[in-house]
């Protein structure tokens, strides 16, 4: 769950270099849908894919996300407040 009652769903993959893809599905269409990097708006009310560095640090790497969220949920997602759990928020950080 998300932010208290949005369902969703989350797959992590160990790809090359030392990276992992995250991505997530919010409000899944399908109860058995899986989250990958090529999902949209038809698979859930808002999706994300990204690709976190963790060979030389931790931080997420600039062009391989993506966002796609229905207007409805736009403000409520923005408002979430999330704090890190072992990374930092902002920039290159080296762990």
């Amino acid at each position: 769950m998300f932010d208290g009652d949005l369902p969703a769903v989350a797959s992590v993959d160990a790809i090359s270099g030392g990276e992992l893809s995250i991505n997530v599905v919010l409000k899944p269409q399908k109860a058995d849908i899986q989250p990958e990097w090529y999902c949209d708006l038809s698979s859930g009310d808002a999706v994300a894919s990204g690709r976190v560095e963790r060979h030389l640090g931790a931080w997420l790497q600039d062009g391989g996300e993506d966002v796609h969220c229905k207007r409805a949920l736009q403000s409520r997602i923005a408002d979430v407040g999330i704090e890190p759990a072992g990374y930092s928020d902002q920039g290159n950080f080296f762990m």
